[in-house]
């Protein structure tokens, strides 16, 4: 299931590339674990979106992000790109 519901705000940030840098940045700046499956799951959905050319890096482009946060422990970030690789990339 796709997270629809993400309000005009998020609509309005500018291309797929700046809208997956704000959902990974509102991401890891949660806390509350449901709040961070959220934000991934936005960011996943903006990836999915866009033509299969185009998501492989928009996906690495997201787990870099993720991996230059220091905020999180290491096992964090690895967990944050699993999420997004669970939901972005193809298995098999």
């Amino acid at each position: 299931m796709r997270v629809n519901s993400l309000g005009a705000a998020a609509a309005h940030i500018g291309t797929p590339t700046e809208r997956v840098r704000a959902f990974i940045d509102r991401a890891l700046a949660d806390d509350k674990p449901l709040l961070r499956s959220f934000w991934l799951a936005a960011a996943s959905d903006v990836v999915l979106d866009e033509p299969v050319a185009a998501q492989k890096p928009l996906y690495i482009a997201a787990a870099r992000r993720i991996h230059a946060t220091f905020r999180l422990h290491p096992h964090e970030r690895q967990a944050a790109v699993r999420v997004l690789a669970e939901r972005i990339l193809p298995v098999g």
